[in-house]
């Protein structure tokens, strides 16, 4: 923990015209500089204190940007506000301190909050991604316009607003998931990040993981695997494709990572095995070999990595272009004591598996989403509810979804 004397203040002042706005005045300074540090330093001597976020300290006399990435804390707007999120990988900032990406609230929130314009249903409006009700609830500029912008070259941008509420959670997911993976894996270089924001105060479109009605999003799944003590993520720099290992426990990490060049229907086109030892706190690299990392058919082949009980996935296009089933895996429901259990067994490549569980009962929730399947590999996904005789929507959309089917529902795909 740490004292912070303002946000981006240090910044406005520096890039957003804030000095010609104010002809002379401060901003603020003496606070963030003089009396903020004086007052923590008497109360909470303990806890350190830093004038700004972000902050780049003085250099050798010399001041450095506030947003520098090299030098202090860092924030990261231009994706989500301008850029692609594959800009996330342009830089290796110290500890990126803030950064996100939007998604709407659960369905059943919108459904509780946000009628449409004319009072009926949202999803019956004729336009319901522009329907004024729905818009007043999206605060950031041109909000569904960078939405969309974002879908565009990762999953494309769906016709139906059903699909497109999945589509636009899911991409915010893995938005901030490509950040972490790639902050994680500089450690120590990078020493941390902190995703805006945890929740929301409103029934909005927002960077939030967990709704107004305390529903998590999918993002929430996707942090808690995103930031789990030991990982594995794939990166690639100069075309060369590495697994890197991350251990941020107490203890050694030590087995066997198995590494897989397949189709999308499992057929295995080359393996290896390495056995790996990852120090406490540390990473390790693990560069593939060529017959793993070059493709044959890119758009129907992925590699596939395990290590314990951890399994990852690597595509080397983005869906759009992979030829992905369209209804990859078999389910079955079974009621339990205090819900069901809903087994999903892949026959093709299941990306990114999810059971939006509000949509079947008010009081649903899942304990996990987001659960990529490769062919042959199964899931069982535990929900929670006091509501019987669901097992007809369980197994199936608007439920249970996989970023498989939208590439049968939405304009922009390749193929």
């Amino acid at each position: 923990m740490l004292f912070n004397g303002g946000n981006e203040n240090l910044w406005g002042e520096t890039d957003w015209n804030w000095r010609a706005a104010l002809k002379g005045r401060t901003w603020g300074a003496r606070y963030a500089f003089e009396l903020f540090p004086k007052i923590v330093a008497e109360l909470d001597p303990t806890r350190p204190y830093c004038d700004n976020s972000p902050y780049s300290p003085r250099l050798n006399g010399e001041a450095a940007h506030p947003n520098d990435p090299n030098h202090g804390t860092h924030h990261q707007w231009d994706v989500w506000n301008s850029i692609d999120y594959t800009a996330y990988r342009s830089e290796i900032p110290r500890f990126c301190s803030e950064f996100g990406f939007q998604a709407p609230p659960a369905w059943r929130t919108l459904a509780d909050w946000v009628p449409a314009v004319d009072g009926g249903p949202l999803h019956e409006a004729s336009d319901p991604k522009n329907d004024h009700n729905f818009v007043l609830h999206q605060k950031a500029e041109d909000g569904n316009g960078k939405l969309d912008r974002g879908l565009s070259p990762h999953i494309g941008v769906p016709v139906s607003f059903g699909d497109w509420h999945w589509a636009t959670q899911l991409n915010q997911a893995r938005a901030v998931t490509y950040a972490i993976d790639h902050y994680r894996r500089w450690w120590p270089r990078t020493a941390g990040a902190i995703v805006w924001q945890l929740n929301d105060c409103w029934p909005v479109t927002s960077w939030a993981a967990i709704d107004f009605e305390e529903r998590p999003k999918p993002l929430w799944y996707a942090l808690r695997r995103a930031f789990a003590p030991l990982n594995v993520v794939f990166a690639v720099e100069d075309g060369v494709l590495s697994a890197v290992i991350i251990n941020d426990t107490d203890e050694v990490w030590r087995g066997g990572l198995e590494l897989s060049r397949q189709y999308l229907d499992g057929l295995a086109l080359a393996t290896t095995a390495v056995e790996v030892s990852v120090e406490p706190r540390t990473t390790a690299q693990i560069v593939l070999p060529t017959d793993l990392s070059t493709p044959g058919d890119p758009t129907a082949e992925v590699v596939v990595a395990r290590l314990d009980t951890l399994t990852r996935v690597h595509t080397f296009v983005e869906d759009i272009e992979l030829a992905l089933h369209a209804n990859p895996v078999d389910v079955a429901v079974t009621k339990t004591d205090d819900g069901y259990a809903v087994e999903v067994t892949a026959r093709s490549l299941a990306r990114d598996v999810t059971l939006l569980a509000d949509q079947a009962a008010a009081d649903a929730t899942v304990d996990d989403a987001l659960v990529t399947l490769p062919a042959g590999q199964s899931a069982t996904f535990r929900v929670r509810t006091r509501a019987r005789d669901l097992e007809q929507l369980l197994d199936r959309p608007p439920v249970l979804r996989t970023a498989n089917d939208l590439q049968h529902t939405q304009t922009g795909a390749k193929r």
